[in-house]
């Protein structure tokens, strides 16, 4: 999976605020979404496939534990 390949899957199912990102030759890959203003990594591994399995196996358990805090 390629960047562009990448952007549209998270777009698709993050929304578009979205993002797919890696520093040239630098890890990890980075998936998530802008919020306030501010980046929220959903996802991260060694390319974009892992990026979003992790999402799927982590991500989202984060995510609703961060939300339901406060």
């Amino acid at each position: 999976m390629n960047k562009k390949q990448a952007l549209a899957k998270a777009r698709k199912k993050f929304g578009p605020t979205a993002f797919a990102r890696v520093e040239k030759g630098k890890e990890p890959y980075k998936i998530g979404i802008v919020r306030d203003g501010e980046e929220v990594v959903l996802g991260s591994g060694w390319n974009f496939q892992e990026a979003f399995w992790n999402y799927e196996e982590w991500g989202a358990f984060f995510m609703e534990r961060n939300e339901t805090k406060g």
